[in-house]
């Protein structure tokens, strides 16, 4: 049976054990609190003592936020369940010591192991170690790496690592791992230790993403020396200035310095993509590197603001945009946010439109919603077809609707026919003009439909709905929520909607499937839930089919007490117009407890009934995170 498996995770430890793995593909673990805290190098080395050189292909190292981060790098990442069927073993419970390597990323010996077993448990595990194949050298399969947001435990160990190993040469050296995709967040990097391991991905590495819980400084210098390099997010750093005097040399490494940033574009850096968020720059550094990124296609910048601080920024917007406009041939995606600038938001975007007269994706802040933002589009000889709204952090959700004056959203995307994607999902979003659009006749409702939406083309549309009045907290108002959508926007093919606190039952999500009457034909996702302030808690429903990728999210859809959901799942006609191509059911939950146990095996009976053979797991629920900021 082992020799079958080709996806290991190492997310609940339980106390089944290998004897021997060949065949292993992919790998997850996802340390928790309960376990004696990990080191990074300490989990690290259990990777490579499981994987056998020829097969590796994904691993995903994660703590609280696994799922974001493997989604994010890692395709074929999956969490399981630890049913007795089940073909994936699940390892849990292992009480390892705290094992202090000399260096990171090293090759892993097995002389080497620090493995102290205290228990019968740790005794298994060594001797299952024991058999596994012995590694003195990283997989050549290996491409993606995902380093996640490590306990505090593992902080204070790493703190007290002592200098003499941490700074131990990396030897012999790792040439030829061609990891790809490496993602390093929330841990602390004292002296860009952990950014030791760029020289050796350097020739391989396409996309990297930095994330810091405490501000550090970093040498751009080293992470721009990736020659394949097409994606960089930094977030929450310093970086020092990179702009030397060619043939100046380098303090740290006493080399002369000849990667000199010139003005000239085609000396030039592949980068297509650069994220900035809260990263302080030197104001004439990010201007250069601007300049000799030709190939930029997608540039972000930005600040999280919190209530306890605001960073006051060196940005100067009118010379950022002038820069990226030279590169008006490539680039088609900018966002420019919480940058404190005094500009009106007519002029920023003005000046956008200006400088990139190719620019077609536009993101926006909530707050600078004006009749004069959407006019000025609309006069432009561009087409924007994607439009990026995100909610301002500082402001109040509500009260991003102060700069409207009672002239809501969808009357100015009339302004819009070209737009085909629309994400604002963290926009709060009236439906008080919904509440007699049953009454209206047809020529009525053509009238309204033409005032609230023209963009009858659009084909993504992400939405936050809120009430005005507690008494508009009943089924037949979200109803009619669910089934205007339909109306406005015949074409959808990606819809979420979140409609704040209103309860939403199982008929009411499958009525925007139909692929008949005044549904959504050519709807592949939709996601139905709560509002984002109001975070999913008893449970999410999520369908997957093979074609197209479906995916169905009902919040609060089981009811202890009702019996409709089954009913309707039972109902032959329902089903077979509705679920034909459904192959996956998952369920997604934050808290576990007696009640939310007694909904999944009820809805496990109920699905075994309806779809012999589904495929149906329990997952924990990742938390809704913002799209950027």
């Amino acid at each position: 049976m082992t020799n079958l498996i080709e996806s290991l995770n190492l997310h609940v430890f339980r106390t089944k054990l290998l004897t021997r793995v060949t065949n292993i593909k992919s790998v997850a673990l996802s340390p928790k609190k309960k376990l004696t805290p990990f080191t990074i190098t300490e989990i690290l080395e259990l990777i490579f003592k499981l994987l056998p050189p020829e097969s590796l292909a994904h691993a995903s190292l994660v703590s609280k936020r696994w799922y974001r981060i493997s989604q994010r790098f890692t395709a074929d990442f999956t969490y399981w369940d630890d049913r007795k069927d089940s073909n994936e073993w699940i390892i849990d419970r292992i009480n390892i010591k705290r094992v202090l390597l000399c260096n990171f990323l090293t090759p892993f010996y097995h002389e080497r192991e620090l493995i102290e077993p205290t228990s019968t448990v740790d005794r298994r595990w060594d001797n299952m170690l024991e058999h596994l194949p012995r590694r003195k050298s990283l997989a050549p399969g290996f491409k993606t790496m995902n380093i996640g947001p490590t306990i505090s435990g593992s902080q204070r160990i790493l703190r007290q690592a002592s200098p003499a190993s941490m700074e131990e040469p990396l030897s012999p050296p790792i040439a030829a791992c061609p990891i790809r995709n490496l993602y390093l967040s929330g841990y602390i990097c004292p002296n860009n230790r952990l950014l030791r391991i760029l020289p050796y991905v350097s020739a391989s590495l396409t996309k990297l993403d930095l994330r810091f819980q405490q501000r550090m400084t970093i040498d751009l210098l080293k992470i721009l020396k990736c020659p394949r390099l097409t994606f960089l997010h930094l977030e929450g750093c310093n970086v020092n200035p990179f702009l030397k005097q060619h043939g100046e040399k380098d303090e740290e490494d006493n080399k002369v310095n000849d990667f000199a940033f010139q003005e000239d574009p085609m000396s030039s850096l592949p980068l297509q993509a650069l994220i900035l968020v809260s990263v302080q720059f030197g104001q004439p550094s990010l201007e250069h590197l601007l300049g000799n990124c030709p190939n930029m296609r997608e540039f972000r910048v930005g600040y999280k603001l919190d209530s306890r601080s605001a960073v006051e920024t060196p940005y100067n917007e009118v010379q950022l945009l002038r820069k990226i406009g030279t590169f008006r041939h490539k680039i088609d995606t900018i966002q420019l946010s919480q940058l404190g600038f005094q500009q009106s938001s007519n002029e920023r975007l003005l000046l956008m439109l200006e400088e990139i007269p190719k620019l077609n994706t536009v993101c926006i802040q909530s707050i600078d919603f004006t009749p004069e933002f959407y006019h000025t589009i609309v006069s432009s000889p561009l087409r924007i077809t994607v439009l990026e709204i995100t909610q301002t952090p500082a402001t109040p959700a509500l009260a991003a609707f102060r700069e409207f004056d009672d002239k809501l959203l969808h009357r100015f995307l009339c302004l819009c026919p070209t737009l085909l994607h629309l994400y604002a999902y963290d926009v709060f979003m009236d439906i008080q003009h919904l509440d007699d659009i049953h009454s209206f006749s047809d020529d009525e409702l053509q009238s309204k439909k033409n005032d609230l939406w023209a963009c009858r083309n659009l084909k993504t549309l992400q939405l936050s709905f809120k009430c005005l009045d507690i008494s508009m907290l009943i089924q037949q108002r979200q109803r009619k929520v669910l089934e205007f959508i339909p109306v406005v926007c015949p074409l959808l093919e990606h819809l979420q909607v979140d409609l704040f606190e209103i309860d939403l039952t199982l008929e009411s999500g499958l009525s925007l499937l139909s692929t008949s009457g005044s549904g959504l034909p050519r709807l592949e996702t939709l996601s139905l839930g709560t509002s984002v302030i109001h975070a999913a808690k008893k449970g999410d429903i999520e369908w997957m089919s093979k074609r197209p990728s479906m995916i169905l999210q009902l919040e609060r859809m089981l009811k202890s007490n009702d019996d409709r959901p089954r009913k309707q799942l039972l109902d032959v006609e329902t089903t077979s117009e509705l679920w034909p191509r459904w192959t996956k059911f998952r369920i997604f939950y934050d808290s576990q407890n007696k009640e939310t146990n007694t909904k999944i095996k009820q809805l496990r009976k109920l699905i075994a009934e309806v779809r012999p053979g589904v495929d149906f797991k329990v997952v924990k629920s990742p938390k809704h995170e913002m799209q950027l900021w």
